[in-house]
């Protein structure tokens, strides 16, 4: 019996040697593997809200990423929208929370492990677009600068890339459009590592300082990301972990 022949795929040749880590200031197609409604509780008091989404990509590589969307004051932020165009772009007409089992990096042991809580399951095994752009931040106990993991900037439908504003309106996708949002995520990027260039006081300097620095960090498999000043409305994540899985037994439906 004959073998099936192979046709050169180039793409696939490629990504040979290539990180499978899940990149910032990109865009891409991710499956939401879980959902988990998650509070953070500060010393004065208030509880913080936020939704954890854990995702993967084509070469099976996990992200968690949380979005912010308010406070037990009844502050209402910007992660609010956010979780709205989400359902919207992943075609969920709402979300539920109920005791579900969902996996949790663990920083001690460094991967994911089950833990249970409330989740939305709506959103378990749904594709969607995402922009993830880098985000930086001034570590004042280290008095470094450093790449603090990925802030989910935007979305977009996975079969159509409409934005939401286009599918919300039933406008197709524009490609200018779309090449705007990715412009604005790099300027975001590149916003917050000014920033926090200007917060460790040598803003004036060459990047490549900074630069060596995201290379030291490149071989491992997590980043912490900072929190948010206090007082302020933190959109995504404070910490987001990567881990490459090849174990994982659904399949991407790509």
């Amino acid at each position: 019996m004959s073998q099936q022949q192979w046709v050169l795929d180039k793409s696939k040749a490629s990504r040979v040697g290539q990180s499978s880590y899940i990149n910032g200031n990109t865009q891409d197609v991710f499956k939401i593997l879980s959902a988990a409604w998650k509070t953070n509780s500060r010393e004065d008091g208030v509880d913080t809200y936020y939704l954890s989404l854990h995702i993967m990509n084509r070469e099976r590589s996990t992200a968690h990423v949380d979005i912010y969307y308010g406070n037990s004051k009844g502050e209402r932020w910007s992660g609010d929208n956010l979780i709205h165009a989400i359902m919207l772009c992943a075609n969920t007409q709402g979300l539920s929370q109920v005791q579900g089992q969902y996996q949790q990096y663990d920083f001690d042991q460094s991967k994911d492990v089950p833990v249970t809580g409330l989740v939305a399951p709506e959103l378990a095994n749904k594709t969607i677009g995402m922009f993830l752009a880098d985000n930086h931040y001034y570590n004042q106990k280290t008095g470094e600068v450093k790449r603090g993991g990925l802030n989910l900037f935007n979305v977009y439908d996975a079969d159509t890339k409409q934005l939401p504003f286009e599918k919300s309106s039933g406008a197709q996708a524009n490609p200018d459009e779309f090449n705007k949002v990715i412009e604005a995520m790099h300027k975001s990027s590149a916003k917050s590592l000014d920033d926090a260039n200007k917060k460790a006081g040598f803003s004036q300097q060459p990047q490549t300082q900074f630069n060596n620095q995201m290379g030291q960090q490149q071989g491992g498999t997590t980043y912490q990301r900072s929190p948010g000043p206090s007082g302020s409305a933190p959109v995504n994540s404070q910490s987001v972990a990567y881990q490459n899985n090849d174990d994982l037994d659904s399949e991407i439906p790509f």
